[in-house]
């Protein structure tokens, strides 16, 4: 199993606060409703589970999906990425 390593302040500023503003800031960004996270989370709006999440698919099966997918191409050339099968934005939220 590989071992994740974390790095404080990977990516330059410049392209870290574009980030961060495209994905918490922008009103344009849009996010997908996704009413369960998996088979033990109903999908039942009236369930007594109420945890959801919104997703955003960036990449997947070899195309962008994303018109953000250039924004994001950034982390790629900075990991070095030779191949890539998927990236996803997902946010959680219980109530």
């Amino acid at each position: 199993m590989t071992k994740h390593k974390i790095i404080e302040n990977y990516l330059p500023d410049e392209i870290f606060n574009k980030l961060e503003f495209i994905l918490f800031e922008s009103k344009h960004f849009p996010w997908y409703f996704q009413a369960g996270i998996n088979i033990n989370h109903s999908e039942q709006l009236n369930s007594k589970d109420k945890t959801w999440y919104m997703t955003h698919k960036i990449y997947d099966d070899m195309n962008a999906q994303s018109h953000y997918f250039n924004e994001f191409k950034v982390i790629l050339n900075e990991l070095d990425v030779k191949a890539l099968i998927g990236a996803l934005r997902s946010t959680v939220k219980k109530l």
